[in-house]
């Protein structure tokens, strides 16, 4: 995935802060890319809504340019991969909610796709057996 274009200065102390804060939450959970994934689509569409409604009087991240749709999908690629947990989602978004909209979806995408490759199957029994029931604890 190619890094959102910045139309602001990138990582802010305050981002960088709630990164090391998400991925120290959701530390070595089965489920880590999932909560991530599943929590950065919810901010990008946060996000939406309100870039929707406003013009911008600061710098912003360009979330939604052409390769949005491979972000998403990317995203959800992750996310399927094995079961959330909606409460650690909601914590997570709660770690970044007081960053800007743009810079925690930013911010959540990130650490999405950083876990992501981290968890990524790798010719494990969980490739030979998709049926097997992951705990997301």
């Amino acid at each position: 995935m190619k890094p959102a274009k910045k139309v602001m200065e990138s990582g802010t102390m305050a981002e960088w802060d709630a990164e090391d804060r998400v991925v120290e939450y959701i530390g070595e959970r089965a489920c880590r890319a999932s909560i991530a994934a599943n929590a950065a689509k919810r901010l990008l569409q946060q996000w939406k809504l309100e870039r929707d409604q406003m013009t911008p009087a600061r710098p912003v991240y360009d979330l939604f340019n052409p390769e949005f749709q491979d972000i998403l999908a990317e995203l959800d690629g992750i996310a399927s991969r094995s079961p959330s947990d909606p409460a650690s989602e909601q914590y997570v978004i709660e770690l970044i909610e007081h960053l800007p909209p743009d810079a925690a979806a930013h911010v959540a995408i990130w650490v999405a796709v950083e876990q992501g490759r981290k968890t990524a199957p790798r010719n494990s029994d969980t490739d030979r057996n998709p049926d097997r029931n992951f705990e997301c604890s």
